[in-house]
């Protein structure tokens, strides 16, 4: 767009998940003027809006993303040993939870004990049911 008429301001909004400060509810629209030396001004920046440091409190999951991460970013958690994505052995172990245009997380996926399966048979012995959840840790 070219601009010939140093008196009319020009109108800019920030894209969604971006403002003038990067925090949430913050400015977004902002004006710009043609100078009559052919410049423009003020000249501003939109930055990603910050969803501040992921939350470390996942169950049965680490957190591996140090510091704050602003949107469109994600932080990466892994599950614990023993865990997976699906309760299998062959499972994802790894997920992110993406920093949102409103400034949160979106929802933790839950990491689930890995399931052994039904029991092998034994030659010559039985097993004990002692109504235990058993997982494979190893």
């Amino acid at each position: 767009m070219e601009i010939t008429d140093a008196s009319a301001p020009l109108t800019y909004e920030c894209n969604t998940g971006y403002t003038l400060t990067g925090k949430v509810g913050e400015a977004r629209l902002f004006e710009v003027k043609c100078t009559s030396d052919g410049h423009f001004t003020p000249l501003k920046h939109c930055l990603p809006i910050s969803c501040g440091t992921p939350p470390q409190a996942v169950s049965n999951a680490t957190l591996q993303t140090p510091g704050r991460v602003s949107y469109p970013g994600s932080a990466s958690y892994t599950c614990e040993i023993g865990y997976t994505l699906t309760g299998t052995k062959q499972g994802k172990t790894q997920f992110e939870r993406l920093c949102q245009a409103n400034g949160t997380f979106a929802a933790a996926q839950q990491c689930q004990p890995v399931e052994c399966g039904i029991a092998p048979n034994i030659t010559d012995a039985s097993s004990q049911d002692r109504g235990m959840e058993i997982t494979d840790a190893s």
